[in-house]
């Protein structure tokens, strides 16, 4: 289903306002750090209600995650829209509705209004295809014992055509090879092979993923591309 919205799709990014706020505002409006290990759980608004609304936090109005009328977000959703689920504050939690463009809006849900599904164990060949997001795509091949073959491409500016017109086009590409741990994988792009992301420098480029539902979470320390190039984000399985 298209992702609900009375004033259209928008990254909640950019409705973020200065004003004090719990570090978890802030995260809740971003891809999950998956070098700490997040907590990520498959889930989907329950049946009740006929809309479910995002709530506002309170970098974008003190007060707020609330129940009351003024937290709530003009976005919402309807009973079966899967989500991704992660932090918890109080009664909401932090979720990621993803359309079916890979278009994605993050913000807090009431706890209440969700329910977790059980996620499939992650095989191998879950994490195999060709994997989409704007500006940017990641194809994972089987690699051999176990191990698979992951290269990436990225671009800043690639839809804007002014960047175009300018050649002002920053990219960044990945390439590794790794086993997975189940839904978890990460590496390190060393100078002539892959290495352990621990085992990377402060200049290596350093990539975490995790397979979630039909999902895939990326992170990464910025350093895998050129300036503002980042392979973070949600993507989608080409068909």
């Amino acid at each position: 289903m298209a992702v609900r919205t009375l004033c259209g799709f928008a990254a909640a990014a950019a409705i973020i306002a200065a004003c004090p706020a719990r570090g978890d505002d802030a995260l809740c409006g971003s891809v999950p750090d998956l070098s700490t290990n997040p907590p990520l759980a498959l889930g989907h608004v329950a049946a009740g209600a006929a809309r479910i609304h995002f709530v506002k936090g309170a970098l974008v109005q003190p007060g707020c995650p609330d129940r009351t009328p003024a937290c709530a977000e003009k976005a919402y959703l309807v009973p079966g829209d899967r989500v991704i689920l992660a932090m918890r504050r109080d009664a909401f939690v932090c979720a990621t509705y993803i359309n079916a463009k890979g278009g994605d809006w993050s913000g807090w849900l009431p706890a209440d209004a969700v329910a977790d599904d059980k996620a499939a164990p992650v095989a191998s060949s879950d994490w195999i295809g060709k994997w989409s997001r704007a500006e940017a795509g990641i194809t994972v091949k089987a690699g051999k014992a176990g191990a698979l073959l992951i290269e990436g491409e990225a671009t800043y500016g690639a839809k804007d055509p002014d960047r175009v017109r300018r050649g002002a086009v920053n990219s960044g590409t990945i390439d590794g090879e790794v086993a997975p741990a189940g839904d978890r994988l990460s590496f390190a792009i060393g100078e002539n092979a892959t290495l352990p992301v621990d085992k990377g420098d402060e200049l290596s480029c350093k990539v975490w993923m995790q397979r979630i539902g039909p999902w895939l979470v990326v992170n990464d320390n910025n350093n895998c591309g050129g300036f503002n190039v980042s392979f973070r984000g949600f993507y989608t399985r080409k068909p």
